[in-house]
């Protein structure tokens, strides 16, 4: 298995959530360059040549990062980041949320947003496991250590409210096959493997 498949696995999940509809996009910044200050702006670029009627609540994941062991017994551990995001005040639609009859106001609070994520995030991860667990997934990969869930805010044009959810996974890579090098390839060892002489300079 691959990672490949990993990130189809997270598209057929949320294409199955009656909430995301599918809206799953990979940005192409690295975590450190990410920010609430920044999210919209970097859905846009996302979205950039896409067709698109409906942006929001979406998720959106950071690149990841992978750790493989020294040990070489044949699994990674990949750290993901997936942000669930939604409109502050707004549907996906453009509809107000909870509108106040008088004022025509949101009366949807960000804290409400945020526990509205959270669902989503929670059931996201629930899903994954419950699939994991089984064959032929479960031969390849695990869910590794505790998750976590960040409640943010962005203060972008599009005003964003969500939820950051971090995991890690492990993924069998054992099983894979490298082409790169085929077995008959010779590497030509440096004949040269004792430091020369110390000597004044």
């Amino acid at each position: 298995m691959n990672e490949l498949a990993l990130y189809q696995l997270f598209r057929n999940i949320l294409a199955a959530s009656s909430v995301m509809e599918g809206r799953f996009f990979i940005v192409r910044q690295a975590a450190a360059e990410i920010n609430m200050s920044n999210m919209g702006s970097v859905i846009a670029d996302v979205l950039d040549g896409q067709t698109i009627q409906k942006k929001y609540p979406c998720v959106v994941m950071l690149p990841p990062t992978e750790t493989s062991y020294a040990t070489d017994n044949g699994y990674s551990m990949m750290r993901f980041d997936l942000f669930f995001l939604t409109l502050e005040g707004r549907t996906g639609d453009g509809d107000v949320k909870s509108p106040d009859l008088e004022t025509n106001r949101s009366q949807h609070t960000r804290e409400e947003d945020w526990k509205d994520m959270r669902e989503c995030a929670g059931g996201f991860s629930s899903k994954l496991k419950e699939l994991i667990r089984v064959p032929p997934l479960s031969q390849y990969t695990c869910i590794g250590g505790s998750e976590s869930y960040t409640r943010m805010t962005a203060r972008g044009s599009d005003g964003l409210n969500g939820v950051r959810l971090s995991f890690d996974m492990m993924l069998r890579i054992d099983k894979c096959t490298y082409t790169e090098y085929p077995a008959e390839t010779e590497i030509e060892i440096p004949t040269d493997l004792i430091p020369h002489e110390t000597h004044k300079h």
